[in-house]
């Protein structure tokens, strides 16, 4: 009971004070988590979430190897909204509320893989960055914001690039193709872009989607990419020309009020 008593009086301490702050480690997320990452060897998974902590798991035994911890303050100071690992397993690039001042909300903290030592900030970005994606060659790192806006980043000079023009909302989900050649973005403006990374040119603005557009992802031999939204539906497209091809799945539930209102009409 003393122990129990004095931990709880620390820990209201720390609460009242702005530095150090007292963070109890419970083993686990504690709430929403945003973003999940293999290394290439598949021995260990990384995630992050609005808890603040990137955690590291060995996948065999299931528990926790480590846990990198960056900026943390009160209420959304700290939230993690995307992570990242480049293909090699040498950087991890996280973003999100990483401060209280508006100067780092659009900022996207690189630390070293291995060490977990903050290598870089980049700031460019005007809000928050919503996802992140490294190049297969790692050289380049893309990023997405609520700024509505896509950067491509140099990871050696720290500088980037501005794809043109900006979509229409947030920006949720973005991929590199296997050559690193295309990037395709998904936007809560319901559209995604293809773009030609070497010339930082779009190639195709693709709609059709009704809602938010969460995800995207190419196929392994970059032939498709394949999309999924808040509306319910997974979406096929072209890899090479952002044409679409077709629906591959819809929610029952989606399909039955289509069914009801044709009847009603």
């Amino acid at each position: 009971m003393k122990r129990l008593l004095l931990a709880l009086a620390l820990l209201s301490a720390a609460l009242r004070a702005e530095d150090p702050r007292l963070v109890i480690e419970s083993g686990g997320h504690l709430s929403i988590i945003y973003s999940v990452a293999f290394t290439r060897d598949g021995k260990y998974l990384v995630s992050a979430g609005d808890d603040k902590v990137v955690r590291v798991w060995d996948v065999n035994t299931g528990q926790v190897v480590r846990g990198l911890r960056g900026q943390i303050g009160e209420g959304q100071v700290g939230q993690l909204y995307a992570a990242a690992l480049s293909p090699d397993n040498r950087y991890l690039a996280v973003a999100g509320w990483l401060g209280a001042d508006a100067g780092t909300w659009g900022a996207i903290r690189i630390h070293d893989f291995q060490t977990g030592a903050v290598l870089a900030l980049l700031k460019g970005h005007t809000d928050v960055v919503a996802s992140l994606a490294f190049s297969p060659d790692n050289r380049h790192l893309a990023s997405g914001s609520h700024d509505k806006s896509v950067r491509i980043w140099d990871i050696e000079t720290k500088t980037s690039v501005t794809l043109s023009p900006e979509h229409g909302d947030a920006i949720y989900g973005l991929a590199f193709s296997p050559d690193g050649k295309r990037l395709v973005s998904g936007s809560d403006d319901h559209s995604l872009r293809l773009w030609d990374v070497t010339i930082a040119k779009p190639i195709r603005e693709m709609t059709g989607h009704q809602n938010w557009v969460r995800t995207a992802l190419f196929s392994p031999d970059g032939k498709y990419i394949v999309s999924g939204s808040n509306d319910k539906t997974i979406r096929l497209w072209d890899g090479h020309t952002g044409q679409f091809i077709g629906q591959l799945a819809e929610n029952e539930s989606r399909s039955e009020e289509r069914r009801v209102g044709k009847e009603c009409r």
